[in-house]
Formats: structure tokens, sequence, C-alpha cells
């Protein structure tokens, strides 16, 4: 785990973005910064490494369940709306035209956190000053390469849920490599692939995990939503081929 300080700056313009996270969280209320949030996402990859790319949300984690109840007593106090799922809440301030989220899927230290990312070019927080990081991020950012990290599959999980955890990381690729305008690594290639193999084989004849608009799933992809297996299939086959103009489409 890399880690660049105040005292032994390792990222460029980091008091830059020491200023700019600070006046986030003081803008969000002058509490929520003693609750040590843990920032990470799209907004400090802007800071970082991106800063002409968009980003619709500040993400915050937290080192434990108790900072995360104070965090949502705080902003539900003064918050001009408020909508809970399963795995955060977000919040809608009326002097900020981004969102809040507060992330409760897992909690841990900046390193603990990034290392559960899905995306290997997501592994970045900042916490009281202080930026963390992986050599795989760098690695990443540095030669323009989407890594996938891993699905975030545990086995205790149905088929319905592995489904779901599979189908929101394959968008989150996706978006990432849209947005940022990367490329797949041959790493994440050979996943894809394997990935594609197993859900033809064990989830394309279960009817039950077909349609996936039975979950509130709605996944834009060139202008199609995905919302059925078939077309699951066909995002896989787009992140595999970047070039190929038709993909595989697994019948009913």
């Amino acid at each position: 785990m890399n880690i660049s300080t105040k005292e032994k700056p390792r990222c460029p313009y980091q008091k830059k973005i020491i200023d700019n996270v600070n006046s986030v969280l003081m803008s969000i209320h002058p509490e929520f910064k003693s609750l040590n949030p843990i920032l990470s996402g799209t907004y400090l990859i802007n800071l970082v490494v991106s800063p002409l790319a968009e980003y619709s949300d500040y993400d915050f984690y937290f080192q434990d369940a108790e900072s995360y109840e104070k965090a949502d007593i705080l902003l539900s106090a003064c918050a001009a709306s408020r909508y809970a799922s399963k795995n955060c809440i977000s919040f809608k301030m009326s002097n900020n035209s981004k969102q809040i989220q507060i992330i409760r899927s897992y909690y841990g230290s900046p390193g603990e956190i990034i290392l559960n990312h899905d995306l290997v070019n997501s592994q970045i927080a900042f916490l009281n000053d202080n930026i963390y990081f992986t050599t795989g991020f760098i690695k990443s950012w540095m030669h323009d390469t989407l890594e996938l990290n891993h699905f975030q599959i545990v086995q205790t999980m149905s088929a319905e849920q592995k489904l779901l955890k599979y189908s929101s990381t394959v968008f989150r690729l996706k978006k990432y490599l849209t947005r940022y305008n990367l490329n797949v690594s041959e790493n994440t290639q050979t996943h894809l692939s394997a990935l594609k193999i197993e859900l033809i084989e064990k989830y394309s004849k279960n009817k039950d995990l077909v349609n996936l608009r039975k979950q509130d799933i709605h996944y834009n992809f060139q202008d199609i939503k995905v919302t059925v297996f078939s077309q699951l299939i066909m995002l896989i086959g787009y992140l595999i081929d970047q070039e190929s103009t038709s993909y595989d489409i697994v019948p009913f």
C-alpha cells in the first residue's frame, strides 16, 4: 500500500487536492470530517488522474458501522432528500449539485477499503489529508488500461445474487471504459471470457434469472437497457472485443 502525506507528498498537486477535498467536507457539514469519512470513487480519480472527467457524486466509506450510523444521522438532519439502498444511502444537499453517498457494503481502513474495490482503477482513497493508493492503480492509469480486481463474489451468495453482482461489475467496467477512454487489459479480457462461458453454462437456462428487470436493474448500454440475460452477454462480448460489431446473443 502506498501513502502520500502532506509532509512527504507522492501525488502531484497534493496540496491542491487536500484543499479541494477539505472544502467539500466542510460544505457537506462542519462536523462531517470528525467522523473520519474515507473518500474514494470518481471524484478522487478526477482530482488525481483525470481532471476533465465528469463525476456525479462523492463516495464516502467508514472504518466502522458506528461512524457510518453517525454520518447518516448527521446528514439526514440537513439533507434536502435521502434515498437508502442495500449498499449505501444517497443524500441531496441544497448547497451542492452532486450527491453525497455513504457506503455500508463494507467497513475498514483506507487500505482495506480500496483492496475491496472491484476495479484496480478505483483503488485510491483519501483520509485526513493522506492519499492511499495501490501500485496497480498507478500502473493501470499509466498504461491507460482498464483492470478488473475481482467480481466481489462470496460463495454464500445465491445464484440470483451472484448474477446481479456480475452484472453490476460488468456495467462499471463499461462505464469506466467510456468515461476515461481506456483499453481493456489482457488479464481483464481473460476473466471476462471465463465469465461469459460460466454464465452461458450455468445461468442461461435458469428462467428465474433471465429477466433482470425483476430486480430493478436497468443498465444503459448504447441506448439498450440491459434488462435481460442475453444483453448482459452482449455487453461482455463488447468489453472483450471493442472492435466487434456483432455479439453473441443467448437464445431463450
